[in-house]
């Protein structure tokens, strides 16, 4: 268990505990197809839990988890949205693990590049690469990086390639 405070990791609060053991449990006792109707019954056309589902194992999912507090906290999610992400630690874990990771390699970058100087770094399937671009934020202008991004996806391409300029880190090439 990860405990850094600086991390801000989300933890369910009381009532969630309460009330998530039940609703889990009813979930997993009904047919999948069942669940699967009531799990979507409400999400409207473009609501989050129809966009995960559809997206499912791209870097488009991930990013609708990643961004979910920050649209959240624009009013850009609807109710149902909010109460599945209230259900579904998967989510915060998701999260959770964005912040660890995004901490161990600004740290790796850090320390590598203070003894070697200017590094390389290869990521091999990388998505929309968010873990690395917010830690070659938080390195900018203190080392020397250059940064490689191969993946299958153009689509994954593209979008870190708009994340990167979003977030002010130049120096990425992409394949």
């Amino acid at each position: 268990v990860d405990n850094d405070k600086n991390l801000n990791h989300e933890y369910p609060g009381l009532l969630m505990k309460v009330f998530r053991w039940p609703i889990i449990r009813l979930f997993n006792a009904l047919p999948a197809r069942v669940g699967r109707k009531i799990f979507f019954a409400f999400a409207g056309k473009k609501g989050d839990t129809k966009e995960v589902a559809k997206s499912a194992a791209s870097h488009k999912a991930l990013e609708i988890i990643y961004t979910y507090p920050e649209r959240h906290a624009q009013g850009k999610t609807g109710l149902i949205d909010d109460f599945w992400e209230m259900f579904m630690i998967n989510c915060r874990a998701a999260r959770s693990r964005l912040k660890i990771t995004i901490r161990e390699l600004t740290f790796f970058i850090e320390n590598v590049s203070s003894r070697k100087g200017k590094i390389n770094l290869l990521s091999l399937g990388s998505g929309s690469a968010r873990a690395l671009i917010e830690s070659l934020k938080n390195v900018q202008g203190k080392v020397g990086v250059e940064t490689k991004l191969i993946d299958l996806s153009e689509r994954a391409i593209k979008y870190s390639k708009k994340l990167a300029e979003e977030k002010g880190v130049s120096g990425i090439a992409s394949y």
